[in-house]
């Protein structure tokens, strides 16, 4: 939660003057894309932390399947990007760009959870230590 609030706050910062007056029409892709933000090898995507870039390095070599997620992130990344460079899609290429696009938040979560499950794993670790 923290990372969308942060993301909104640099969106809401760079489009909004104090007064509420439009002052910047870029998209929130293009405002990561110029801000350099890491994404964790996910382009576009909202920014991650060092922490969960280093945690996915780490699992991806022992969690089957947070190594599957990844890869299919990857996967629906390329294929967008390809979309995103035609000028016109037709109707059935839009819908199926739409599709990826939800495929690969889908996937995205995932990722989320499988950290936050591994997070909470090491919480229980660490107060079983401290406690014994």
């Amino acid at each position: 939660m923290f990372l969308v609030k942060h993301y909104l706050k640099a969106y809401f910062d760079v489009t909004m003057s104090k007064k509420g007056r439009t002052i910047d029409k870029e998209s929130p892709r293009d405002i990561i894309k110029r801000f350099q933000l890491h994404t964790c090898g996910f382009p576009g995507g909202l920014p991650m932390e060092e922490k969960d870039e280093k945690l996915i390095a780490r699992l991806i070599k022992e969690n089957r399947t947070l190594r599957e997620c990844v890869e299919r992130h990857k996967e629906y990344e390329s294929q967008l990007e390809e979309y995103n460079k035609r000028i016109h899609l037709t109707a059935e290429e839009s819908m199926e760009r739409k599709r990826i696009q939800k495929l690969k938040l889908a996937g995205r979560d995932k990722i989320e959870r499988i950290l936050a499950e591994h997070r909470g794993a090491q919480k229980r670790q660490e107060s079983e230590d401290t406690g014994s």
